[in-house]
């Protein structure tokens, strides 16, 4: 069925999109965790957000990238998809947010519109450096991997929080 998908139409301003080009790529759990779990990843990761992102936290929008949110976030999303594992653990968070830092970006404030609301959010690119032992760094480097696959933060089965690791 998702092979025949071509065209859709947006309620909204009852505008009909016809998709030109699609492409599917495959890989195997296995396969994505020896290239990032079991490989040697780098300290550094440049995360890009490529649509409107933000975060809720105690009832409020978080529009800037905070490491807990986004590490908390990424963790979540990979364990609802997951039926036979579950990474998170409050310790393990808490290590990643503590060996971690935002150590350049580039970013700016933006709002992602559904229907009358106005969801405050930002776009952009960050790097975050993880100090600690190589495990940690290669965790981090497979959930923020693991985000181009789920995105980050809120309503990103809607097109929020779309992230491109480089």
């Amino acid at each position: 069925m998702a092979e025949n998908f071509s065209k859709f139409t947006l309620n909204h301003n009852n505008l009909s999109v016809k998709i030109k080009n699609k492409t599917l790529h495959n890989i195997s759990k296995k396969e994505f965790l020896d290239k990032y779990f079991f490989g040697e990843s780098q300290r550094y990761i440049k995360v890009q957000f490529q649509t409107p992102t933000a975060f809720k936290s105690q009832g409020r929008y978080v529009f800037y990238p905070d490491l807990y949110l986004i590490y908390n976030s990424l963790m979540n999303k990979y364990d609802e998809s997951s039926v036979s594992e579950s990474l998170k653990s409050e310790e393990l968070l808490d290590e990643l947010v503590k060996y971690s830092e935002i150590v350049n970006y580039n970013l700016r404030s933006t709002s992602y519109s559904i229907g009358k609301a106005k969801i405050p959010a930002f776009t952009g690119s960050i790097t975050i450096k993880v100090n600690g032992p190589q495990t940690l760094i290669n965790f981090a480097n497979t959930i923020m991997q693991f985000g181009e696959y789920s995105g980050v933060g809120i309503k990103s089965a809607m097109g929020m929080g779309k992230i491109k690791i480089n």
